[in-house]
């Protein structure tokens, strides 16, 4: 990203996208790190396989809320 600030949007955006690789590739746990290269700031945001089961399915059910 290239933002003044890192937000909860992008956070969450972020943890998305880990969720996905995670249950994608069928790994134990991800780590990705959120980089924000106009202000170098890095966060590292790690996920289990089976939280991020649960944030998919928690997301999913929200959007079908709102259809």
């Amino acid at each position: 990203k290239m933002v003044n600030e890192l937000n909860d949007e992008h956070k969450l955006q972020a943890a998305l996208y880990a969720a996905m690789w995670c249950i994608n590739r069928k790994l134990d746990e991800t780590k990705i790190h959120l980089v924000n290269g106009k202000t170098e700031e890095v966060i590292e945001l790690s996920i289990i396989n089976d939280n991020a089961k649960h944030l998919i399915e928690d997301v999913s059910k929200t959007l079908e809320e709102y259809e």
